[in-house]
């Protein structure tokens, strides 16, 4: 057992972490564990009166099978013997049923509390963690990889605890019974440490290759049915079929091998045991046969080799289970581990209210991947003002949105809202001043009430009817068979482009922010639907400070003033008559972007806004 504690030990740490977890679960831990160690003794009484009426029934027979040695009818005596044996087993199955039972219900309370840890700091986790790994690979980690964690500390913690129980109990009495047969015994060992050596190491290894690639089939099927129409569309369902049964054949090799170790392993240990089990009893039975041993002695001593043997499978089985569970438990902490990029210091203001003041000082920001999207960028927006950011696609229009929302911290300078660094308010308080319009309109899988009400939880059917309609999104609402209460669908499938975008205008509304980013917010409406929708906004950006990434006319001719990226610098500001009077780079993106939006917008622009 030693080297089984030894293969353990690089472990320790993720071993800990779990256990500590269960902490809350510490009462029904111990009682628990109360009742394994009764039953464990229980289960060691049971051979030990075994043997006992073996010897009595011997000593009837030789007598004539009238009297027992105490004096008393051989046939009553074997009664109360079966009757004491009967009790015995029953009350070992009460208590090992309540054992189980507490132990799966403080198990699933140790799971639900990993599984909730980590899935809030999955949510903690900001864009620059979640970019960089598939959906799919998460998930297995908070479905999969969670429930290893329910053996280790339910049937896992009970067979540590038994067996070891037994194996120590067992060695104990047969050693004082005769130290010989337990010397005996120790024969195994050796055997068992060198098979529980080879096993383990190839379980641990086979263990996380397993998880991984059942993250990795995971993955595949997340990102193409999440896909679904752009797979259909290309008609490449042949091949993602064939990534699929790649995977999945990948996996099956995985457990096939794993199958193969256990079931080796367990045929050897079956082996092992058999075969020590025949030469304890051919050495027990020429103690019997030489008069050194006496029948009922025989007896215990091969009950308590069967259970000592039976006990160290099982604690090799364990180290076993263990090694695979270890690579899934170590998966799980290292995602609790990650610290977010973003996150708040430790004293975060908070502030009741905000005018909207944005300012940009020396801004510098990269990517993960080295390039630079912002390099010293310096903006003043002032409250209720209106700024339309312009350029070619990949400048960081984007970027600065998120630097506003502290989606992302500037790698030099920094953010200021009101004079206030971004990063020394309180996350929630900061984005609780902020509504977000993206152009990649995101829905949940509920209704459209529930997904307005996203924006504001406690808003009342009043408010969230007034939003819907400000955002013109009621028209299409009302006509819906369940109004409000219909549900959209995964990324709301069941709504069109346009559709989903009002609902995510109308979500901005109702949240009522002193600060809002639009990413486009009307690129998916027709005419007739933007016009409307401008119109709602234009009512909603009125003494809010509101940032736009344009790639519209409709959108740029109404802003205060526009800024012009280029190479991550700020290369124009101003209106948007008189950066096309300078003929710089505004200019040339309006000739090749923007002009064929001159037609379709030129009877909703007031006169004073035409420029043909």
């Amino acid at each position: 057992m030693g080297h089984f504690l030894r293969k353990i030990t690089p472990q320790r740490r993720e071993l800990a972490r779990l256990l500590g977890l269960a902490g809350p679960e510490r009462t029904a831990l111990t009682f628990a564990l109360v009742l394994i160690a009764l039953s464990s003794m229980i289960g060691l009484i049971i051979p030990w009166r075994l043997a006992r009426l073996f010897d009595d029934l011997v000593s009837a027979v030789g007598d004539g099978g009238v009297e027992t040695a105490a004096g008393g009818d051989a046939a009553a005596a074997l009664g109360r013997a079966t009757l004491i044996l009967l009790v015995l087993v029953m009350l070992r199955s009460v208590v090992a049923g309540a054992q189980g039972w507490i132990l799966a219900g403080a198990g699933e309370r140790v799971v639900l509390r990993l599984r909730r840890t980590l899935y809030a700091h999955l949510l903690r986790l900001g864009p620059a963690f979640h970019d960089h790994h598939r959906v799919g690979t998460l998930v297995s980690r908070v479905s999969g990889d969670v429930s290893y964690v329910q053996g280790v500390v339910t049937t896992d913690i009970a067979m540590l605890v038994v067996n070891s129980l037994v194996l120590v109990g067992a060695f104990g009495l047969l050693a004082v019974r005769d130290w010989r047969l337990a010397a005996a015994i120790l024969l195994v060992v050796p055997p068992a440490a060198l098979v529980s050596r080879i096993y383990a190491r190839r379980l641990h290894r086979l263990g996380a290759l397993i998880q991984d690639r059942y993250a990795a089939l995971i993955g595949i099927a997340d990102e193409a049915l999440g896909a679904i129409r752009l797979v259909q569309s290309f008609a490449r369902e042949p091949a993602e079929i064939e990534r699929f049964d790649a995977a999945a054949d990948s996996l099956k090799a995985a457990n096939l091998s794993r199958a193969r170790n256990v079931s080796l392993f367990g045929s050897g240990t079956e082996a092992l045991t058999f075969i020590s089990l025949a030469a304890m009893v051919w050495f027990g039975g020429r103690e019997v046969l030489m008069g050194r041993l006496s029948p009922g002695d025989l007896v215990l001593f091969v009950g308590y080799a069967a259970m000592i043997g039976s006990a160290t499978s099982a604690l090799i089985a364990l180290v076993g289970r263990w090694a695979a569970a270890l690579g899934a438990i170590r998966r799980v902490f290292e995602i609790i581990d990650t610290q977010p990029m973003v996150r708040d210091r430790p004293n975060a203001r908070v502030v009741q209210r905000v005018d909207g003041r944005i300012t940009f000082e020396a801004v510098r920001f990269t990517y993960t991947r080295g390039d630079t999207v912002l390099d010293g960028i310096d903006l003043r927006i002032e409250p209720g003002q209106t700024i339309a950011l312009v350029g070619p696609s990949g400048v960081g229009k984007t970027t600065i949105m998120h630097l506003v929302a502290r989606f992302y911290d500037p790698v030099a300078g920094r953010v200021t809202l009101d004079g206030i660094d971004l990063r020394d308010l309180r996350l929630s308080c900061l984005r609780g001043f902020v509504g977000v319009v993206p152009q990649d309109t995101i829905l949940l899988d509920a209704t459209i009430e529930e997904n307005l009400r996203y924006g504001r939880a406690d808003a009342s059917d009043a408010d969230l009817r007034a939003a819907a309609s400000a955002a013109h999104a009621d028209e299409f609402i009302d006509r819906l068979p369940d109004g409000y209460s219909t549900i959209v669908g995964e990324r709301g499938v069941r709504l069109s482009t346009g559709q989903r975008q009002r609902v995510a205008i109308a979500r901005a509304i109702l949240k009522d922010p002193p600060i809002l980013l639009l990413d486009e917010a009307t690129s998916s409406l027709d005419n007739r639907s933007e016009r409307h929708v401008q119109t709602a906004l234009d009512h909603l950006m009125v003494d809010r400070t509101t940032v736009v990434v344009a790639h519209r006319l409709s959108t740029v001719v109404g802003a205060d003033r526009i800024v012009v990226l280029d190479g991550g610098r700020i290369v124009e500001e101003g209106r948007h008559a008189d950066l096309l009077a300078r003929g710089g780079l505004y200019a040339r993106l309006y000739d090749h972007r923007f002009r064929e939006d001159v037609d379709a917008i030129d009877l909703a622009l007031p006169p004073s806004s035409h420029i043909m």
